[in-house]
């Protein structure tokens, strides 16, 4: 069995094909490509899911097979080979993960990558009402199309479930994949009200299962920020100030994204993030706030503007302003924060690099953030390696970093207090 001819010749290899061969599978050829110009790549470094199709010859195949590197790479054959042993090693020994993708729009890209860049996790499939979508998402990363959302959740091959669908379906589609014994990574913000999240909480696999997507919390520069925090090297926090300044055009309202219904608005569809960092850091109890929104793009149904001031409990104030009409392109995502002993504020376009900071105590110990060489911090990808890991009973530190769904109560209504408090 050569898996890469499959490919080549525009075919797919299904776990029903390899249960129908398993009694004539004797010697296995492992190679890669890349479709588009097609050309030879080292393993784990082409298209092809080998991650997916090494399960199901383990799972279905129980005699001895031969797995033979077959690289067919041009250039530095030998470190190809190398790099393809390596690789093939790492498949064969490393425990893994199994993902599905529910919702093959936009944002499922960055899991479709995430889950295929890490050893610890394995992609398997894929469900959209969209069938173009969904055939395009499992063609881009080999994964299975299921015809039906209790198709995907009946397969007990899939260990979490990965929900990208407009937000106001988000509770309904956990709550079944938690009924099938699913783990749940879902995009935030899960809920689009504290009375229907607290509600759902009272579903105690809800509560164990569900994690939500902050990948900001993975930027190098966040993890510095809460480190700072954790050392009291700020000091006592007086003033925190959110500004994100983003370009939305019309298409991206024309879908459920514009409706208010579906997707909660601009709260709920970027300051969320910003929001969940802040309340990690002061706990997001309002006393006062003022709220001003403004829509720019014409027959818009949500806002495209919002400028809040506020005070909380404890005594800070802060600011937020969010701003989606920056002209053809997203220009800063920031965060600034001042207390008794110092400031920081972290910008880039979203909130992936230290742009100030100042202290009066030295750092000692504490590292300044690790560079980063991706605009968005490509958290999915980190935040994927380390649910991988919980679940897989592997200590990692960076655990704490993960959300579990019951920790969004206080940021949701927080939410709630700045729509309900908007000056006409």
């Amino acid at each position: 069995m050569d898996v890469a001819n499959f490919y080549q010749v525009g075919d797919f290899v299904y776990e029903k094909d390899i249960q129908e061969l398993r009694n004539f599978i004797k010697y296995i050829h492992l190679k890669d490509i890349i479709k588009k110009p097609f050309k030879y790549v080292p393993l784990g470094e082409g298209e092809i899911n080998y991650k997916r199709i090494l399960t199901d010859i383990r799972t279905h195949i129980k005699n001895d097979v031969i797995l033979s590197i077959e690289t067919h790479v041009k250039n530095n054959k030998i470190q190809a080979t190398l790099t393809s042993l390596n690789k093939l090693k790492a498949y064969l020994s490393q425990k893994r993960i199994k993902y599905a993708v529910i919702g093959a729009g936009r944002i499922s890209q960055k899991h479709g990558i995430a889950i295929n860049e890490n050893d610890n996790s394995e992609l398997r499939g894929v469900f959209d009402i969209n069938k173009l979508k969904k055939f395009r998402f499992a063609l881009k990363y080999d994964a299975i199309s299921y015809k039906s959302l209790n198709d995907l959740l009946k397969d007990k091959t899939i260990d979490v479930v990965n929900i990208c669908t407009p937000h106001n379906t988000h509770i309904e589609i956990a709550k079944k994949a938690v009924a099938n014994n699913k783990k749940v990574l879902c995009e935030k913000p899960f809920a689009l009200s504290s009375k229907s999240l607290i509600k759902t909480l009272r579903n105690k696999k809800i509560r164990d299962n569900v994690f939500v997507v902050f990948q900001n919390n993975f930027n190098p520069a966040i993890e510095f920020l809460y480190e700072l925090v954790k050392h009291k090297k700020l000091g006592k926090i007086n003033y925190f100030a959110i500004n994100l300044r983003w370009w939305r055009d019309k298409k991206y309202y024309s879908d459920w994204h514009g409706n208010k219904l579906y997707s909660g608005g601009l709260l709920f569809n970027q300051a969320i993030h910003s929001l969940e960092v802040i309340n990690r850091i002061l706990e997001l109890q309002p006393d006062r706030i003022t709220t001003y929104t403004k829509k720019i793009h014409k027959n818009l149904e949500i806002e495209d503007v919002l400028i809040s001031l506020i005070k909380l409990k404890k005594g800070q104030i802060g600011s937020i302003e969010i701003f989606l009409h920056s002209k053809n392109k997203n220009v800063e995502s920031s965060i600034f924060i001042s207390g008794t002993k110092g400031t920081i504020k972290i910008g880039g376009i979203a909130l992936d690099k230290i742009i100030h900071l100042d202290l009066k105590e030295k750092l000692n110990n504490l590292p300044l953030e690790t560079p980063n060489t991706h605009p968005y911090g490509n958290g999915h990808s980190k935040l994927i390696k380390v649910l991988s890991d919980y679940l897989l009973g592997i200590d990692n530190p960076k655990c704490k970093l993960l959300i579990h769904v019951s920790e969004l109560k206080r940021v949701i209504r927080f939410i709630e207090s700045l729509y309900s408090n908007i000056s006409y």
